[in-house]
């Protein structure tokens, strides 16, 4: 797939934690990979998509190609700019989870407990609470949200057990 380059992102990722995507070349030396968001237009459809790349991005207005299993349809309502940060939100509440003991697949924290875990989730008007609400309620596990009253319809939707 072809894209015309609307906004990127760039970040060296524990290839550990995320399974090893990208070019361990470009971090040299670093227990890292990197990893280059993109946010554009595909040139063929004109759709607005988001794609993983395993290089530096182009300059913004350039085009990229990329592998189609790794293009994702962009969020409507989000920028560009918003749209290729969000792999990395959510690379970062994954590995929150996975850092207290909430891997993907478990309901409990640590191996011995038969009790649904309950993580509390504190300053919840950004997204990557937000993005952690659903991981948490995906696992089977409780998430208690500290909120604004504004926001409690928004996270009583996304999966949120108190708020």
């Amino acid at each position: 797939m072809r894209i015309q380059v609307a906004s990127s992102s760039v970040a060296a990722v524990d290839p550990l934690l995320f399974g090893g995507f990208g070019d361990a070349r470009a971090c040299a030396g670093r227990q890292e990979t990197l990893l280059s968001v993109v946010s554009g237009t595909d040139a063929a459809s004109g759709a607005e998509v988001l794609a993983l790349l395993d290089e530096l991005p182009p300059p913004q207005g350039e085009c990229v190609s990329a592998r189609s299993m790794a293009c994702f349809p962009k969020p409507r309502r989000m920028s560009h700019g918003a749209s290729a940060q969000l792999p990395f939100i959510a690379l970062t509440a994954a590995a929150a989870l996975h850092t207290v003991g909430l891997p993907p697949g478990s309901a409990s924290i640590g191996s011995n407990s038969a009790l649904p875990a309950t993580v509390v989730v504190a300053g919840s008007s950004g997204r990557l609470p937000g993005l952690l609400v659903q991981l948490i309620a995906a696992r089977g596990a409780r998430a208690w949200v500290a909120a604004q009253r504004d926001a409690v319809g928004r996270l009583r939707e996304l999966g949120a057990a108190e708020v």
